[in-house]
């Protein structure tokens, strides 16, 4: 590291701890440009790789990024998925906590704490901040998403149904929140709506054998087991010989 870069990057530590953030950034980014290296592009494609599931690559810009400009918030909480993604869950904390401290109101940062709060069976924690992440930006699909999906858990089916319905709203192609609305319905009873959704979902991921098999157990009550079993030959048609759908189905033909 020469002199000026060293010096560049000492400045932006002076100004960060001063809460002076803009001015540490500027000074990150000239000490990365010295280096030839390029924060944001990088972080663009950090994230585009973590999207696309590329997650060694995505690690590997990620951490130059941080390293380069630790300030650089999204691309902690990329590594907070990452790390959550490979089950290094203190990690993924400590990615977070960065995170909060340099931007205490931002909605993802509670939307990642939700979910590691729900991997580790804290469910009052996990809807806490999934509360908080919908306060913050009520119009993103996953923050909405994983709310009523929590809300769900908790059993608080109308109120979860009332997100479920939103996140569709902001997103219609998305099959998880066609389903998880649906499971709602059912767990009120409310069939023919439960039909309607997993229909919605099945719309949408022809492919998905867990649909097949739900609609056909929904339909079942509903005292439809002729239209169950169509539902369950149409997901072979499209699932191929899955297990699941071939003894669900046997056990309805015998009866």
């Amino acid at each position: 590291m020469s002199d000026q870069i060293k010096e560049l990057r000492e400045r932006a530590q002076e100004a960060a701890k001063a809460r002076d953030v803009d001015t540490a950034m500027a000074l990150y980014r000239e000490a990365a440009a010295i280096e030839g290296f390029d924060i944001e592009g990088s972080l663009r494609q950090g994230l585009m790789l973590l999207e696309s599931n590329d997650v060694q690559k995505a690690v590997e810009l990620l951490l130059r990024v941080v390293q380069a400009c630790p300030l650089e918030v999204d691309a902690l909480l990329g590594l907070a998925r990452v790390s959550i993604f490979l089950g290094k869950l203190q990690d993924a904390e400590n990615y977070l906590f960065g995170a909060e401290r340099l931007d205490p109101e931002n909605a993802t940062v509670f939307a990642i704490k939700g979910l590691l709060y729900e991997i580790r069976g804290q469910l009052a924690e996990a809807l806490a901040c999934a509360e908080k992440a919908a306060s913050l930006h009520s119009n993103d699909f996953i923050v909405t998403f994983n709310y009523g999906r929590l809300l769900g858990q908790d059993r608080r089916y109308e109120e979860a149904a009332e997100q479920l319905k939103k996140a569709i709203q902001q997103k219609p192609d998305s099959y998880e929140a066609h389903y998880a609305l649906g499971i709602t319905y059912v767990q009120r009873n409310l069939l023919s709506q439960a039909v309607a959704a997993f229909e919605s979902t099945l719309k949408i991921a022809p492919e998905n054998p867990d649909a097949y098999a739900t609609l056909a157990d929904v339909l079942v009550r509903a005292n439809d087991v002729e239209q169950a079993i169509e539902v369950l030959d149409e997901g072979l048609r499209y699932c191929g010989e899955h297990p699941g759908l071939l003894e669900k189905k046997a056990s309805l033909v015998k009866h």
